[in-house]
């Protein structure tokens, strides 16, 4: 058996999460593969950032060439938070590689408005602020060189949302971002079978 993972929002291949799955998989023997967003760790060398919630065709194309390096083997995938919101807008949309044989998500956020008025609450300011101080890391001078963005204002996740991600891919805005590329409106479309891990009290998924 082989296995995509898929890292959350401000994550890389070594995220302790990742790295945790990659153990345990191994130990049972699959074959597992780590999935990087555009211009996160080394797939800087490869891609230019930012990247976004919706670009299922990034996954789509990392599906078909793990499908190929594991041929004859059966394919899973697990998305962690953004990462299993972009692999159920994916998979919701079809066009998936035939190989994959079922897929699971834990804690993603399956409307990212929701996600984002939850997030903003002020008990999760330290998570919050780690998350920014990620996606600096991850897209570095983007803002202020190719979109005219004050790094000053890249203070919360909305913030890159409405001033980075939503101009760099067309959107009007952070909140049409989000209406375009939120995985439940796709959800029922989704043909494999398919397991979302959600905690109840999780303070930042609703």
């Amino acid at each position: 058996r082989a296995l995509l993972l898929i890292h959350g929002l401000g994550g890389d291949e070594n995220s302790h999460y990742i790295m945790a799955a990659v153990q345990y998989f191994l130990d049972k023997g699959w074959s597992v593969y780590r999935m990087n967003y555009r211009g996160v760790g080394p797939s800087k060398e490869t891609s230019v950032a930012p990247y976004s919630a919706g670009l299922s065709d990034d996954l789509r194309s990392v599906l078909n060439v793990v499908a190929g390096d594991a041929e004859g083997k059966q394919l899973f995938a697990v998305g962690f938070s953004l990462g299993g919101q972009l692999l159920m807008r994916t998979l919701g949309e079809g066009n998936v590689t035939t190989a994959l044989c079922a897929a699971a998500t834990v804690s993603a956020p399956l409307n990212l408005s929701n996600t984002l008025k939850k997030l903003q609450r002020p008990r999760n300011g330290i998570y919050v602020r780690y998350l920014v101080q990620n996606m600096m890391r991850d897209l570095s001078d983007v803002g202020q060189h190719r979109f005219g963005v004050d790094r000053s204002k890249l203070t919360s996740v909305w913030a890159f949302d409405e001033y980075i991600i939503a101009p760099a891919f067309g959107f009007r805005d952070a909140e049409d971002y989000y209406e375009n590329v939120s995985c439940s409106p796709v959800l029922n479309d989704i043909s494999i079978p398919f397991l979302a891990i959600h905690s109840k009290d999780d303070p930042w998924i609703p």
